[in-house]
């Protein structure tokens, strides 16, 4: 029994220590459980006092339109001072809550702290707003009263997927309204079509060089030989031409006819 009983105690002891350390850093779950528990309020708390420059936040994405699983990260807008590095910041998430996705706002655009990506709008207040993000947070008034969930669950010792924004598109997960993220008055971009596609594109260059190098090789090829052709034509021309033609008659001078009277005179002389 007294092996028991002390063997109870040290997992006691363990379990106590685990969950102050835990509640030290805004989990709320027990050591037995395969969720932790966040409270949004003390990890935020904690964040404040170790990056005062922080001065406005606010929830998007999936756990903002509770469209989340345990596997989802936590996404949040962050207004901050000149002062604050990316790196404390995320050394922070990576410290206390592997699942927030802090994105500092840099103006018109906001930065992710956990993969850089970026994501912008026509204005700061147009980035907020086509974010559908909500403010919870501010330096000011504290915590806000707002409709959010306070406190969320991630699925213990899993690796989170933080959401990359390329340009101003969403991926994996982030508001519809992202993918619309252009300035104030202008088009959307037109969305991608199989005229466009890489692989077309280099289909049709092929095409094109191939069929170049084949009309140089015939010209190259055919070209001596049409001449030649010619040329053999028209001296099939020629000849057929003199064949045709009336031969040329040589006239010769006919004997002279001699005088009848000189060869009567010649006569009659010999006579």
């Amino acid at each position: 029994m007294g092996a028991l009983a002390a063997e109870a105690h040290v997992r006691l002891t363990t379990n106590t220590v685990v969950n102050a350390e835990h509640a030290n850093r805004g989990i709320m779950s027990t050591a037995a459980s395969k969720y932790d528990q966040y409270s949004l309020r003390s990890l935020v708390t904690e964040l404040v006092t170790q990056c005062p420059q922080v001065t406005r936040a606010f929830l998007f994405g999936s756990r903002r339109h509770r469209t989340r699983s345990v596997r989802s990260d936590v996404d949040i807008l962050l207004e901050v001072g000149e002062a604050t590095r990316p790196e404390d910041v995320r050394d922070f998430a990576m410290a206390h809550c592997r699942a927030l996705d802090f994105f500092l706002i840099e103006g018109p655009s906001a930065r992710s702290c956990a993969n850089g990506s970026k994501v912008s709008g026509a204005s700061r207040r147009d980035l907020i707003r086509r974010l559908d993000a909500v403010e919870f947070w501010n330096s000011k008034s504290g915590f806000l009263t707002v409709d959010i969930d306070w406190d969320f669950q991630t699925l213990r010792g899993a690796e989170m997927i933080m959401t990359t924004l390329l340009s101003a598109q969403p991926f994996p997960s982030k508001a519809v309204a992202v993918s619309t993220l252009v300035t104030e008055g202008a088009s959307a971009p037109p969305a991608a079509s199989l005229h466009d596609h890489p692989l077309r594109v280099a289909a049709v260059s092929a095409t094109a060089t191939a069929v170049l190098i084949i009309a140089l090789f015939e010209s190259l090829r055919v070209a001596p030989l049409k001449e030649r052709i010619d040329a053999l034509s028209i001296s099939a021309t020629r000849l057929s031409t003199d064949s045709a033609a009336p031969s040329a008659k040589v006239s010769l001078p006919s004997p002279p006819i001699p005088d009848s009277t000189a060869l009567d005179s010649r006569s009659s002389a010999r006579k």
